[in-house]
C-alpha cells in the first residue's frame, strides 16, 4: 500500500505543503477506516485476496479524487467506492463460485488460541453462507447496518439511496437471511447451536430501524 501511494503521490527530496497535507489526509483515512472497508468488501463477498487488492483500489481512488471529497463525507464515499469494486469484482468473477467457506480474519488478535480461531473461523464461515443468500443491493445495505452498526441516515447518504429504499433493502435482507438460517438449521442438525448463535446474533437482536 505504501509503494502505491508513493506512486500515486510521487517521492521528491522536500515535499510541498501541499502535498504533505494531503498524503496526511489519506494516510489518516487509511489508519481509521482502512479495516471497515476489507471487512465490507469481504462481506460482500469477496475473497480475502480480492479484498486486499480491493481495499487498495478503493483507497487510490480516494487519493486521486481528494479535492473532490468533502471532509465530511470521507467514510461515505469509501463505502460507496468499496460497494462499487466489490460489484465488479464479482462480475469479473461470475463464472468462478466464490468460496463461503473462507474465513474473514480478525486481525485484532495475531496469534489467537487454536481452539478459538477454528470457532472464530467456523462462525465466520457461516456468517458469510448466509449472506451469500441475499442479493448484492440488499447485503450493501444489511452488512453496513447489521454487521458495522451504521445508521439508516449514514447507509443512505454513503450508498446515494433515499431512507425509504434503504429501509426496503433492509427488510428484504432481514427476511432472506432469516429464512437462509432457518433452511441451514434444518438441513445441518449437528451444528453446534452456538456457532449458529454468533453468526446471526447481530440479525436477532437488531432492533434500531
Amino acid at each position: 500500500m505504501k509503494r502505491t501511494m508513493e506512486a500515486t503521490f510521487g517521492r521528491t527530496a522536500v515535499a510541498a505543503p501541499d502535498a504533505v497535507a494531503r498524503r496526511a489526509r489519506v494516510d489518516r483515512m487509511v489508519r481509521a477506516h482502512f479495516g471497515l472497508v476489507w471487512r465490507y468488501l469481504r462481506r460482500l463477498g469477496l475473497s480475502e485476496a480480492d479484498a486486499d487488492d480491493g481495499a487498495q483500489q478503493v483507497f487510490l481512488t480516494f487519493a486521486r479524487k481528494l479535492d473532490a471529497v468533502d471532509p465530511d463525507r470521507e467514510r461515505s464515499f469509501l463505502l460507496g467506492v468499496a460497494l462499487r469494486v466489490a460489484s465488479d469484482a464479482r462480475r469479473a468473477h461470475r463464472r468462478r463460485r466464490l468460496e463461503p467457506e473462507a474465513a474473514l480474519s480478525d486481525a485484532t488478535d495475531p496469534r489467537p488460541d487454536p481452539e478459538q480461531a477454528l470457532d472464530r473461523q467456523q462462525v465466520c464461515a457461516l456468517l458469510d453462507t448466509f449472506l451469500e443468500e441475499l442479493d448484492q443491493d440488499a447485503r450493501a445495505v444489511f452488512v453496513l447496518y447489521e454487521v458495522e452498526g451504521l445508521t439508516m441516515r449514514e447507509i443512505a447518504e454513503a450508498l446515494e439511496l433515499s431512507p425509504g429504499t434503504v429501509a426496503s433493502r433492509l427488510k428484504r435482507a432481514r427476511t432472506r437471511f432469516e429464512s437462509a438460517v432457518v433452511r441451514y438449521q434444518a438441513e445441518q442438525p449437528t451444528t453446534t447451536d452456538s456457532r449458529v448463535h454468533w453468526a446471526t446474533q447481530r440479525v436477532k437482536d437488531g432492533s434500531r430501524a
